[in-house]
């Protein structure tokens, strides 16, 4: 009995160790778009949400933000206006991404602050787009 403990806690701190280290290597290395996402999501929630991330464990994946004091919100858990600033940001840092590879095409878009109050709105219009695009 006494060695199967031992090989549990062995097995069970190995899987711990190798979980946080996969967590810390994908929050390292996200990919650009979550990246870029984060920072405009960030910019249009002025600041009450520091970053997106994927909960890969989740099926399907999961997107959720994680506030200034690291509090994770799920998309269900935010409101209409927040949503709206996600996928706006989610938006536009998927066109950035297309610029970088090919050819600017319109980008038409309608009512995108309906659900902005007016704070959040100024942040809206003063995102920086296109930063990698040549001028």
């Amino acid at each position: 009995m006494a060695e199967a403990a031992e090989r549990f806690i062995k097995v069970e701190t190995a899987y711990t160790l190798l979980r946080w280290a996969i967590d810390r290597y994908r929050e390292r290395r996200q990919g650009p778009m979550l990246s870029r996402a984060s920072a405009i999501f960030s910019q249009l929630t002025l600041g009450a949400f520091a970053r997106l991330s994927v909960d890969y464990d989740k099926q399907p994946m999961a997107l959720s933000a994680i506030r200034a004091n690291g509090n994770s919100v799920g998309i269900s858990g935010m409101s209409e206006g927040t949503r709206d600033q996600l996928y706006m940001a989610l938006r536009l840092a998927a066109v950035e991404l297309q610029l970088e590879q090919a050819s600017a095409l319109p980008f038409v878009a309608d009512d995108l602050f309906i659900n902005f109050d007016d704070k959040r709105t100024r942040a809206g219009l003063q995102v920086q787009t296109y930063p990698s695009a040549p001028k």
